[in-house]
């Protein structure tokens, strides 16, 4: 029975992504408190702020299709349509 849930565990934990990363300006300095908004296929949506160092991480997304949209008050919004998520994969 232990090795039973230990295995449902590894797999729950190989079936989810993430998408991470580091945001720059074109000078290549960091750009902290932008909010990165992730909405998948499903409907799902989560969020983040990159840190001072510009970078974030979105956890635990289920495989699927997503789009990322970047935004921060002085700079362009961004959009990154069709991100693709396999299992266990890091975008």
């Amino acid at each position: 029975m232990r090795s039973f849930r230990f295995a449902t565990f590894v797999v729950v934990c190989l079936a989810v992504a993430m998408i991470s990363g580091t945001i720059t300006d074109p000078s290549g300095a960091p750009i902290p408190g932008v909010t990165i908004t992730v909405t998948g296929e499903s409907g799902l949506t989560q969020t983040a702020v990159t840190g001072g160092e510009g970078q974030y991480t979105v956890p635990n997304l289920p495989v699927g299709t997503y789009s990322a949209k970047f935004e921060i008050q002085g700079f362009k919004t961004s959009v990154r349509n069709r991100l693709t998520l396999q299992v266990g994969q890091t975008l």
